[in-house]
């Protein structure tokens, strides 16, 4: 199961094309036994998230206090870590940033870290 931590636009740190990221996963696991789930953790209660995460084998999320949950992730599992255009707070590639806040959280969880640093949306 992947679990897509999602923020509203409001929060300044969002996945701004969601809908075609959603779009190209479902297409493109087709055949794959992969669940995709996609949750605004604020609408959450906190029992609720720790359940979605203990089940979870892949989450993704803009890097956040959301993506502490990492602790709770299953030994082997991975989490993304999707950080705005611009930032110098990553190393991008799995394993690269091993003293970031969840790139530290991950190792000493035995957990998989990816550091992906997103491009500025283009202009409509």
């Amino acid at each position: 199961k992947a679990l897509f931590v999602t923020r509203k636009e409001a929060s300044g740190r969002f996945i701004a094309n969601l809908d075609a990221l959603r779009h190209w996963l479902e297409t493109a696991a087709l055949g794959v036994d992969l669940r995709l789930l996609f949750v605004e953790f604020e609408a959450l209660h906190p029992i609720t998230q720790y359940q979605l995460v203990a089940d979870t084998h892949i989450l993704v999320g803009a890097t956040g206090a959301a993506l502490g949950w990492t602790a709770f992730l299953q030994p082997h599992s991975a989490v993304l870590d999707l950080f705005p255009p611009g930032s110098n707070f990553c190393r991008p590639g799995w394993r690269q940033s091993p003293h970031s806040h969840y790139g530290g959280l991950a190792r000493l969880a035995s957990v998989h870290h990816c550091c992906i640093i997103g491009r500025r949306a283009e202009a409509s």
